[in-house]
């Protein structure tokens, strides 16, 4: 865009720009991101982890959420959460471990942290994508 500034008026005129791409471009691709990367992560946590299931309705059950949050009405960006409809009690205790009947552990089955480490990295990739980063 060419307009004639002033001097004194650079500073308010930078602003302003920023200001414009911050809302037409850069909101819009956080959203798209927020998504991919939700997407990505149930993607990961569809395909199973390290523990042996009996049923295979632990590993259907992942579902992505959008997520209606105060900081998210407040920066006006989407929030998601990927989470499992109907077994999430035995997220924790799977990625955890937990004290058994007879005394002992059962042994932690980290799965969440390797999806929660590929969909972050989906969605920083879909930022630099995008934005060029």
């Amino acid at each position: 865009m060419k307009a004639k500034i002033d001097i004194d008026g650079l500073s308010d005129a930078v602003q302003e720009e920023l200001k414009n791409w911050q809302e037409d471009t850069c909101k819009p691709v956080l959203n798209e991101a927020y998504k991919a990367g939700a997407e990505e992560g149930k993607k990961v946590l569809l395909q199973g982890g390290p523990y042996k299931e009996r049923t295979g309705k632990y590993t259907k059950d992942w579902d992505v959420t959008k997520r209606n949050t105060r900081v998210g009405r407040i920066t006006e960006t989407e929030w998601y959460s990927v989470h499992n409809k109907k077994h999430y009690q035995l997220t924790h205790l799977l990625q955890n471990g937990h004290a058994s009947r007879n005394g002992g552990r059962v042994k932690a089955y980290p799965h969440i942290d390797s999806a929660e480490e590929k969909a972050e990295k989906a969605a920083t990739d879909y930022i630099e994508d995008k934005l060029g980063g």
